[in-house]
């Protein structure tokens, strides 16, 4: 049984991101009748829909005290060659990527490198000295205030990801921000550019860069051959999946996918490797016990207020279980890695279609832990469901960022208090009649963004245009 409930965080905002990064609460229930069923039946009957030759769909495995007891491809990696999934097929992991690159910062810390209270221009003086200090535990734990560059890009004219985005076009637009979108440790906002910055200062206090730290450090050691980033969209990788967007009138079209960043995303692997990855937080090859409850400890606000983050994953502890997770999405590739440490069992999941999202891989998961547990003999019983702690923050839902904002007149117009650009719902649009259009019309340059937009007032309309889109408020 799942329940969600939808609440808002107490200041009014509402958060949403267009990487996904959106979680669901964690609860189920195991009776006190446990029934021998066929788990492994029951749970290929959630996927029956994508078990099909000429669907894309998912590669899945159940991994219980360290050994994988289930291990199924459903659906297709290549529709055009006729490719099947297996679970060595190679997806990209969207926002699960988190995970490694806050343990790397940790492994750093760990050697004396780094310390999390460090100011974070100590390693990258690039970006602008903010009225108050950002540190890298700051950039953690998503409280760092640093805007978003997957909004600011949205609406700067990229189309994501079909357009290119870099690196380095992420590091001028972030160096380009002369202010943050609050206090760093006031509030709770997920934030890819922060876990972009978190690998750039992996890179240089390293002296590898990103992809190279990661991959000796921790995918050797581990023996996640399969594993690696994409920091080069014309990188060619063996046994990748192709990722897919279903028509609305039936049958799927190809995504590609030019985001070539790394440290918010950027990753690829099989469920696999993951499996192994999985295993190194019961029994550390690479890391310490100590590295791992750290990763693990919940971040808070200066007003003492506990975030639903951890350090790259989201742990739950209500009356139930502990469970520890963290999904992504990306267009056409979503991803689950659920973990119950007390039962050492974990789902993960990897998908190339965007039939899913990680909110709907969490609730297959916890599903298919419940099928596996209800065939234990271990006395199970009387968990509770427990209230859901990232709804109120507003991680309850998935809304990509859109164009169609009443954001464009605001930022348009120097006269009125800029919004700022991340997550935030709140509007300082200013309101438009036939008397007061006219005099928003003509051009206008954002610094932060670099681009002009045009304001014109023709018929009633006031227009918002630059090369990319148009945007149209009636007066």
């Amino acid at each position: 049984m799942l329940l969600l409930q939808s609440k808002k965080h107490r200041n009014g905002n509402t958060v949403s991101q267009f990487f996904c990064l959106i979680f669901p609460i964690l609860p189920f229930i195991f009776p006190h009748s446990i029934l021998a069923v066929d788990w492994t039946q029951q749970t290929d009957r959630l996927f029956i829909n994508w078990d099909k030759t000429d669907t894309p769909g998912l590669a899945l495995v159940v991994v219980h005290n360290g050994e994988i007891v289930y291990q199924k491809g459903y659906g297709m990696a290549n529709l055009r060659y006729g490719i099947p999934i297996t679970s060595s097929t190679v997806f990209r992991t969207g926002s699960n990527s988190k995970q490694f690159t806050a343990f790397s910062i940790l492994l750093l810390e760990e050697e004396g490198k780094l310390s999390l209270d460090d100011d974070i221009r100590l390693y990258v003086p690039e970006i602008p000295p903010y009225q108050e200090i950002v540190t890298i535990r700051h950039l953690l734990y998503h409280t760092s205030g640093i805007r978003s560059h997957i909004s600011m890009m949205t609406i700067s004219g990229l189309t994501l990801f079909d357009d290119l985005v870099t690196r380095e076009q992420i590091l001028a637009l972030l160096e380009r921000q002369t202010r943050l979108n609050f206090d760093p440790g006031d509030q709770f906002m997920y934030s890819n550019g922060g876990y972009m910055l978190l690998a750039e200062i992996v890179a240089r206090v390293s002296g590898m860069t990103f992809p190279e730290f990661v991959r000796e450090r921790i995918f050797a050691p581990l023996g996640m051959t399969h594993s690696g980033y994409i920091d080069n969209n014309r990188l060619i990788i063996e046994n990748m999946a192709d990722a897919y967007m279903p028509l609305e009138d039936g049958g799927y079209e190809y995504t590609p996918i030019n985001y070539a960043s790394v440290g918010e995303g950027g990753m690829y692997s099989t469920v696999e490797d993951l499996a192994k990855w999985d295993q190194n937080f019961y029994d550390p090859i690479v890391g310490s016990r100590s590295l791992i409850a750290t990763m693990k400890r919940k971040g808070g606000l200066n007003d003492g207020t506990k975030t639903p983050f951890s350090m790259g994953l989201v742990v739950e502890s209500g009356q139930g279980p502990e469970v520890v997770y963290h999904g992504g999405d990306i267009p056409g590739f979503h991803c689950q890695h659920v973990r119950v440490p007390s039962f050492h069992l974990s789902v993960i999941i990897l998908a190339n279609t965007s039939d899913f999202i990680s909110s709907d891989l969490v609730h297959k998961s916890i599903q298919i832990i419940e099928y596996f547990m209800q065939n234990q003999t271990s006395s199970l019983n009387d968990y509770l469901i427990h209230e859901p702690s990232l709804a109120g923050w507003g991680l309850n839902g998935f809304t990509p960022l859109s164009p169609d904002l009443d954001l464009f007149p605001s930022l348009l117009n120097p006269r009125k208090t800029p919004i700022e650009t991340g997550f935030s719902t709140q509007n300082v649009s200013p309101q438009f009649t036939p008397e007061t259009s006219e005099e928003y019309a003509g051009r206008y340059y954002s610094e932060e963004l670099d681009i002009f937009y045009t304001v014109s007032y023709e018929e009633g309309f006031l227009t918002s245009s630059h090369p990319v889109f148009i945007h149209i408020c009636s007066a």
